[in-house]
């Protein structure tokens, strides 16, 4: 049995005994995250894709558009982005349609007013009334 066939054997026995290979998992944690792991790393592209898919219909190749039109910036304060993981992904909740790339403080900030653009208004001349 070649490597191949080997992965559909695998495959096939999980769907066949999934009370076994549970028990195994849980037997078995450090393996189990070992594993995840290494698939991460090796499948990283291809989960990141189906996440953007799958969170806001948008392709990869759609927001490395918007990474590339924002110049690697927040759409708000305009710093640069330092890490992948910390760039938000800036949505109407009603509509679904994206917004831009924020970093986490400007993405808190105006999840924190509900982003309601009254709101931020009335907090922006606050600001500016001091």
């Amino acid at each position: 049995m070649d490597k191949k066939e080997r992965k559909e054997y695998l495959k096939q026995y999980q769907r066949d005994h999934p009370e076994m290979t549970r028990q195994w998992a849980k037997d078995n944690p450090e393996k189990v995250k070992e594993f995840q792991e290494q698939f991460r790393k090796v499948n990283y592209e291809k989960i990141r894709e189906k996440n953007f898919k799958r969170n806001y219909n948008l392709s990869y190749k759609e927001w490395e558009g918007l990474w590339y039109a924002q110049d690697g910036r927040c759409a708000i304060c305009d710093n640069f982005f330092v890490e992948m993981k910390a760039i938000y992904v800036d949505h109407n909740h009603k509509t679904g349609k994206t917004r831009g790339l924020l970093c986490h403080n400007c993405n808190s900030g105006i999840g924190f007013l509900n982003d309601d653009p009254e709101l931020t208004m009335k907090a922006t001349e606050y600001l500016i009334g001091e």
